[in-house]
């Protein structure tokens, strides 16, 4: 996986922001082959934010990389997330901003 939950270093992210990962909390594991999680984050001025994000895993057939995805506008963060809120959520990858291709209510990773 291209992002390294509870690593002490610090992540540039696809907006040249520094993060580091305090925690992850995970809130649901997706039989598609993803982790829906809480990341609680030191970013700045966000220390301590919580964060949903989606991590998959590089060991499914169509995938020969991880990939994290977190929603495109984090302000919009309802203030209680839950599993109902994935497919409602506009998604990008956390390493290069690029938007999440959506199937079935849940980012892909495609090729």
């Amino acid at each position: 996986m291209r992002l390294k939950p509870l690593n002490d270093s610090p992540i540039t992210i696809f907006d040249n922001t520094m993060i580091r990962i305090r925690e992850v909390i995970q809130m649901r594991d997706y039989p598609e082959g993803c982790t829906l999680a809480i990341v609680k984050l030191d970013q700045d001025d966000n220390k301590g934010q919580e964060i949903p994000m989606l991590f998959w895993s590089g060991m499914r057939p169509w995938s020969d990389r991880g990939a994290v995805w977190c929603p495109a506008d984090w302000q919009s963060i309802p203030g209680i997330y839950s599993t109902d809120d994935v497919p409602n959520t506009t998604w990008i990858d956390v390493i290069d901003g690029s938007p999440a291709i959506m199937l079935d209510g849940l980012p892909r990773v495609l090729g």
